[in-house]
């Protein structure tokens, strides 16, 4: 299919019709469904999308290409692409007079994109579907039969690896009427419905969220008492899960999983389970994943800095950091909160290992790991 296209594209970089007329239909895009984008044969970084049978061109980010297979823009290094340095545009003859744009379905008309940028959104309500923008416009798409939503990845994939959960939020927004939402496990975590879906933050350590007045304030003010469940006994063991994995609630526990079994396990006393390196340690030397979020012993970054690496929810919680290779980001899928942290001396932050091993600190080259 992609070499179709680009046969297509071959043979229209050598007719080059020059047409000044700008609200033409476009060869490109005859029998090219509306929820289908084009590449660009002039700019890598570019592409096309048809709408009523005209081509309209959209932008990736700075240092992505566009991935015709893959239908979204990627790390340049990701793409082959090899650019036509002459393409025009060329029109066909259009007897029907220009009608104007079809106003969108009621359902897209409740969703609003936050740029003009090609991405893709969870549909607030229904896990099956999802939600293309572009140039700021909404088109509702679905999943095949069977399949949800994986916010992580950006597809659809099958239930048990998607972990879409329906969003709370309504939709559209009421500007005048902002809707809070709140965690009953945690008191200082709170999220405001922005689109249909939560946008968590996490008030200042040592202040809660006042559910009544929906503000920050102090513990005695918030009257907020936070619901403490009983210590699971037991995880969910994959064929890929890790053999050491973090109890969920209590620092000084984990569980092993053997034969897609868990066996939960403590550590020796005064000792935690580190999350990041999977062993048990001194509490001043190690991460609780029970404590990411809820009043950490570290300062976070500027409230909400981060918070956008950590909207697509699910996969590991452990994210790259955007300006060094010398932190990481883990993720508070609770509250959607964002906490860098640095590696040790002499380490860097390797992306396909989620994890920092030792490494060059200048060229962010690890060192040979064999």
């Amino acid at each position: 299919m992609a070499l179709k296209y680009l046969l297509k594209f071959l043979f229209l970089a050598f007719v080059l019709l020059t047409n000044a007329e700008e609200d033409c239909k476009h060869k490109i895009c005859v029998d090219i469904s509306e929820d289908y984008f084009l590449s660009n044969p002039l700019n890598c970084s570019s592409y096309f999308f048809c709408r009523q049978g005209r081509a309209h061109r959209g932008y990736c980010p700075d240092g992505q290409f566009f991935h015709p297979p893959h239908q979204k823009c990627d790390n340049f290094w990701n793409v082959p692409c090899q650019p036509i340095p002459e393409f025009e545009l060329e029109c066909i003859d259009d007897e029907e007079p220009s009608q104007p744009p079809e106003e969108p379905p009621p359902e897209e008309q409740e969703f609003l994109c936050p740029s003009d940028e090609a991405q893709f959104l969870q549909h607030p309500h229904d896990c099956s579907k999802y939600i293309l923008c572009f140039h700021r416009v909404a088109h509702v798409r679905h999943c095949a039969s069977g399949l949800e939503w994986h916010g992580a990845i950006e597809q659809c994939n099958t239930p048990d690896q998607a972990q879409c959960s329906p969003s709370q939020c309504p939709i559209p927004d009421n500007p005048n009427q902002p809707v809070f939402l709140y965690n009953d496990n945690q008191c200082g975590a709170f999220a405001l419905c922005v689109n249909g879906m939560p946008q968590w933050r996490s008030c200042a350590p040592g202040f809660h969220w006042d559910r009544v007045n929906n503000l920050c304030t102090t513990p005695e003010k918030a009257e907020c008492e936070e619901i403490k469940e009983p210590p699971v006994e037991e995880i969910e063991c994959l064929e890929d899960s890790p053999l050491r994995n973090p109890h969920p609630t209590e620092c000084n526990l984990y569980f092993l999983c053997i034969d897609q079994q868990s066996f939960m396990r403590n550590c020796a006393e005064n000792l935690i389970f580190d999350y990041l390196t999977r062993t048990c340690t001194l509490p001043e030397d190690g991460l609780c994943y029970a404590d990411i979020g809820a009043e950490p012993a570290f300062s976070p970054a500027p409230i909400g800095e981060f918070d956008h690496l950590c909207e697509n929810g699910g996969g590991s919680p452990i994210r790259e950091h955007p300006d060094t290779c010398l932190k990481f980001i883990v993720c508070d899928f609770d509250t959607g909160s964002a906490w860098p942290l640095p590696c040790a001396d002499g380490h860097v932050f390797v992306r396909e290992l989620y994890a920092c091993v030792p490494g060059d600190v200048d060229t962010c080259q690890p060192h040979d790991l064999k």
